[in-house]
């Protein structure tokens, strides 16, 4: 159902975020939306997460959207494992 599909991208957003905020402690990312998340989720992900259907759309909406939540769930576990902190 279409309100699964967002419960699922809100869900996943949260955790990523949660991940990313302990990560990069010295970025602003709790404020960090749509595209420029999806940017950094793509860019510190190590070449492993593509993050290639923009999930981050479903946060603002209730219904209307596909996802592909395999899709989403495998890059979510990617970007988890391999994400790059600060060097």
């Amino acid at each position: 159902a279409d309100g699964d599909a967002a419960a699922l991208a809100r869900n996943t957003n949260g955790l990523l975020k949660r991940v990313a905020m302990i990560t990069f402690p010295e970025r602003a990312l709790a404020p960090c939306h749509g595209a420029a998340w999806l940017a950094f989720l793509r860019d510190s992900g190590a070449g492993k997460a593509a993050f290639s259907q923009d999930f981050t759309g479903l946060l603002y909406q209730d219904a209307g959207s596909e996802l592909d939540a395999a899709a989403l769930y495998r890059d979510a576990r990617a970007w988890i494992k391999h994400h790059r902190g600060p060097t």
